[in-house]
């Protein structure tokens, strides 16, 4: 509503949603933020913010005089059926369709007090409507890291995180029943969450890289973690992990963890870890990894009953304030140490790293924000050996024009990789970032240099570019156009020519018909693959998680075996497909 001196808002957010305390008067902590995108992007917040204070929370303004309000409680069921049609194409021969299929699963939430939520989902529905945009790794020695999308595991995330990515949810790939105790005490949060996954993923790192992601089959997965606050903004954690595999093979993980706040600008924090690992004995599953050893030799990647232990630690102290920050990093990863519900892609090495920068925000002219800082890294395995070190400089500029900025970085870098010293290593950063119209935001990363080829029996030094390129686009208010191409190249410096040069492109197109109804395209090029990928979708939604789905993916592949058509001269033909229909309903008793 708008008055004299601008505008009111009024914003309802029923009680029965919010977690609070069960007592006849209430006093809350609570922030407003308004975001304020022209020019300069900037908020607006209803308590002062010092960014000399590290803890957002602890600056909270304070609502008094609550009364007579009444938690949510009770229970939540999510009830879904999936139905869906897949076919693909094994060979050059004609495509195979299989018979359609149908799930039922059934998801339900207990709020046992204001404090404690249970969730269970019984051959829950994990499956992600939107796929993920592809990435590059044509030249990357470990498994690559994909962001979490599912509801069941994306609420109360915050409780798992450590230091150490020790709970990677997505190593819960396929699971047909999974449970979730969530507790938010005053100065104690817990979480417990026990799972049954039918197809696991197996990582296994081996120094500096991590060999290809198996599927081990079944597994049972149970993770537990709790902090407790020890004043204004510092805490210690606890966290253990277990997972259980077929054929009497099992993984733990035992953690401590701590954030210490010596007044405001200063930090300590760390992470302590302990693994244990029972190898599965199906050495079927490795066989054709060809017996590779580590740990000097004390043990195999084969699955052949072995156990052994692990150790693992993260030490940071440092200083954040609103003009200039310093951080110092030391952590050091065992050879036989292994997560099976983490993302830990290398070990044995310790790793230190220093990271300064001083910022300076002038009060006229067109720079709003000037950063400048740079970084020191230096990486050894447990036998002494250099395996990295990179020297940089960076400089961040921010304008008041458009939404604008500028990163810059220089980066001196000496990698050892396969017993191969390689010294006058570089790579030049450039970024830029702007919203020229609120209809029109872009971005533009480049970065140029050599990298060592990590796919060649004999790493050498090979020229190496990357480059991507983002644009969002709003024609009209209710249509959405998102793209992204990441391009990249490595090339032998000697003949120049390429051992990989290739580009993903990427679109998200998306039309909002009304609140309910939308629908959404995402199409994908890999050109590496040779693969489009299309995916369109149709949604009615009635409420958060009330939802109709409609929509099929489906993958288009460069078959040059196949025989000419002269009613199809192309050689793209369809790989797979799938057809698929979700109808989730949300009861609240």
């Amino acid at each position: 509503m708008r008055t004299d001196s601008g505008y009111q808002v009024e914003i309802a957010i029923p009680f029965a949603s919010l977690r609070f305390p069960d007592s006849d008067q209430q006093s809350w902590r609570i922030d407003f933020r308004r975001v304020r995108p022209r020019d300069t992007y900037m908020q607006y917040a209803w308590s002062a913010v010092d960014r000399n204070q590290q803890c957002y929370p602890c600056q909270f303004g304070t609502i008094s005089g609550i009364e007579n309000v009444n938690p949510g409680r009770g229970i939540e069921l999510l009830p879904a059926f999936v139905g869906y049609r897949t076919g693909e194409r094994l060979s050059s021969e004609s495509f195979q369709e299989h018979d359609p299929k149908g799930s039922m699963s059934l998801t339900g939430k207990y709020t046992t007090t204001s404090d404690i939520t249970i969730e269970a989902a019984i051959n829950p529905d994990f499956s992600q409507i939107e796929s993920d945009a592809g990435q590059i790794d044509v030249n990357s020695t470990v498994a690559l890291l994909y962001p979490e999308r599912r509801p069941f595991f994306n609420e109360g995330s915050d409780i798992f995180q450590t230091l150490f990515n020790s709970f990677y949810t997505r190593t819960v790939a396929d699971p047909s029943f999974a449970a979730k105790i969530t507790g938010r005490l005053p100065k104690t949060r817990f979480g417990l969450l026990s799972a049954v996954d039918e197809n696991s993923p197996y990582l296994i790192p081996v120094g500096e890289f991590s060999l290809p992601t198996l599927n081990s089959g079944r597994s049972y997965v149970n993770v537990l973690r709790g902090t407790q606050t020890l004043g204004s903004g510092s805490q210690i954690g606890l966290m253990l992990t277990d997972r259980r595999f077929r054929h009497d093979g099992s993984g733990n993980i035992l953690s401590g963890d701590y954030v210490l706040r010596l007044g405001q600008k200063y930090v300590i924090d760390g992470q302590y870890l302990m693994s244990h690992t029972a190898e599965m004995n199906e050495p079927t599953l490795t066989e054709r990894f060809n017996g590779i050893t580590f740990d000097h030799g004390k043990y195999t990647v084969d699955f052949d009953g072995e156990s052994y232990w692990g150790t693992a630690f993260i030490q940071r102290i440092g200083r954040y304030s609103e003009h200039w920050n310093l951080t110092l990093d030391y952590n050091q990863v065992s050879p036989s140490y292994r997560t099976h519900t983490g993302y830990d892609p290398v070990n044995d090495h310790r790793s230190s790293s220093i990271y300064g920068s001083v910022t300076a925000r002038p009060k006229g002219g067109i720079i709003e924000t000037f950063q400048p800082g740079g970084f020191v890294f230096r990486r050894f395995n447990f036998d002494g050996d250099r395996l990295n070190e990179t020297n940089a400089l960076n400089c961040f500029v921010g304008f008041r024009f458009a939404q604008s900025s500028i990163f810059m970085a220089y980066r001196d870098i000496f990698e050892s990789f396969a017993g191969y010293d390689i010294d006058g290593l570089y790579t030049l950063v450039g970024q830029f970032s702007a919203r020229p119209h609120s209809r029109l935001s872009t971005s533009v990363e480049v970065y140029s240099g050599t990298a060592v080829t990590h796919f060649l029996p004999v790493p050498e030094k090979a020229n190496e570019l990357t480059a991507v390129l983002g644009l969002n686009f709003k024609p009209i208010d209710r249509l959405t156009i998102e793209s992204n191409t990441t391009y990249y190249s490595i090339s032998d410096r000697a003949a120049d020519t390429a051992y990989f040069d290739g580009y993903i492109s990427r679109a998200r197109i998306q039309y909002q018909f009304a609140k309910e109804l939308s629908i959404r395209l995402v199409a994908q090029y890999d050109d590496f693959g040779r693969v489009w990928s299309v995916d369109p979708l149709l949604t009615y939604r009635l409420s958060p998680f009330s939802v109709f789905y409609a929509g099929s993916t489906m993958d288009y592949q460069d078959w040059p075996d196949l025989p000419n058509d002269p009613n199809s001269p192309s050689a793209w033909r369809l790989a797979q497909r799938q057809f698929f229909l979700k109808l989730q309903y949300l009861f609240q008793v």
